[in-house]
């Protein structure tokens, strides 16, 4: 009894340390969730002109705050061209679908009547379309889940991951290192030959 006592005794004494550290690492290790092919695009088809830009900026690699800063003078129509400010500046080429849905609403982006937006309101215009597009767990549909769907996409194809910045901005060592076991066995293609036009946006 004596000897049973002394080995589970520092167990018996952090259980809740034991547990905490688990829960942490399950969580280092947590992604969202991946939107397949057909549930984004039962997102776009049941979303009004607002979410739908903003689905399809999400898919290209925009995050909300990018997003709520965009102005009209920041999208080149003539040249195809979108210029990203902030601490992660770059220039991303607008998709067919995303310049076709910029057109059909002008001034755009379809926000800017509104004057100033914020992420947490483009957040909302999301939670609207995830309900009205009819999809199982609507609530598993945020920015984060779009955006991810997107890094996957780049990622599977074989992506170098020190190019995904190019499209995303900064992304942490620690965030890229769980997407490398996404990476196939043809992986570190430069972004030149990368497909940057998710399927749903086709």
């Amino acid at each position: 009894i004596n000897a049973y006592q002394q080995t589970n005794e520092p167990l018996a004494q952090t259980p809740s340390q034991s547990l905490q550290h688990e829960s942490s690492h399950l969580l280092e290790q947590h992604l969202p969730r991946e939107l397949s092919i057909k549930e984004l695009e039962s997102l776009l088809e049941a979303s009004d002109i607002k979410a739908k830009q903003l689905i399809a900026l999400l898919l290209s690699g925009l995050r909300l705050d990018e997003i709520a800063a965009l102005k009209s003078e920041h999208i080149d129509l003539n040249n195809g061209l979108m210029s990203i400010g902030g601490t992660n500046q770059r220039t991303i080429a607008l998709s067919k679908t995303l310049k076709s849905l910029f057109k059909q609403a002008q001034p755009c982006p379809a926000w800017t009547s509104d004057k100033s937006i914020s992420a947490e309101a483009l957040a909302d215009i999301l939670v609207y379309a995830a309900v009205d597009s009819g999809l199982t767990e609507p609530q598993e549909i945020s920015s984060e889940a779009i955006r991810h769907s997107y890094i996957m996409f780049l990622v599977k194809q074989g992506i170098r991951l020190s190019d995904l910045d190019q499209v995303f901005g900064s992304i942490e060592p620690s965030v890229l290192s769980k997407y490398s076991r996404f990476s196939p066995e043809k992986r570190g293609i430069p972004l030149a030959e990368i497909n940057l036009v998710h399927p749903a946006l086709r």
